[in-house]
């Protein structure tokens, strides 16, 4: 099992970049349903103890996957030139929405997304029982992704180099968001999470 996450997260930290390289039209999504659920698998909590071993013998987490997911969306946007959005994607492990901004004061995701853009056969009820939320200033006419991950706070590992003896995980909802093409100038930008369990 080690050595086929190892292998199968080459795969999509290649597919993440080649995305931008390559000229497939994103509104042919196909391909994107396929990275997306490879990276499903890879979150999900069973493959936990992987993982962890992942983690002791090359320092390399589950975080990994939170980057090439986002990665792979920005690469998809921008080769659309901002013409891909108002779309999700929902797996059993993480739920994705490329969206766009109108008239609006704040973006709070997921809580807007899951209003506008919510599937009619509940697969997201999961996600849209997550409390965490992310709230930024509204740029007017910009696409922005944001991910929710269902399960990934257990395996992404806090460990470093040279603290690897203390099993140290996340201990609230993981989610990611940006605005596509990427800016690093708003704020302020408030994050809530509910706190899973108490520290003794």
């Amino acid at each position: 099992m080690f050595g086929d996450v190892v292998t199968v997260r080459s795969i999509l930290q290649k597919a993440a970049y080649e995305q931008g390289q390559n000229n497939i039209e994103p509104e042919r999504y196909t391909h994107v349903e396929s990275f997306l659920e490879v990276a499903n698998t890879l979150v999900d909590e069973k493959i936990d103890s992987t993982w962890k071993v992942l983690v002791n013998q090359t320092g390399t987490g589950a975080d990994s996957i939170v980057y090439f997911v986002d990665r792979f969306v920005f690469n998809m946007v921008k080769q659309s030139k901002g013409t891909f959005h108002n779309h999700t994607f929902t797996k059993s492990n993480l739920f994705v929405a490329i969206s766009k901004t109108s008239d609006c004061s704040n973006v709070n995701f997921p809580r807007d997304t899951f209003i506008e853009y919510r599937k009619d056969n509940g697969n997201d009820s999961w996600a849209i029982d997550r409390s965490g939320n992310i709230r930024v200033p509204c740029i007017e006419d910009q696409v922005y992704s944001g991910v929710v991950y269902r399960n990934i706070s257990s395996i992404v590992s806090l460990n470093s180099a040279s603290d690897r003896k203390w099993e140290k995980t996340v201990n609230a909802p993981v989610i990611s968001f940006a605005y596509l093409p990427n800016i690093t100038d708003v704020t302020p930008v408030k994050i809530s999470f509910q706190i899973y369990n108490r520290w003794s």
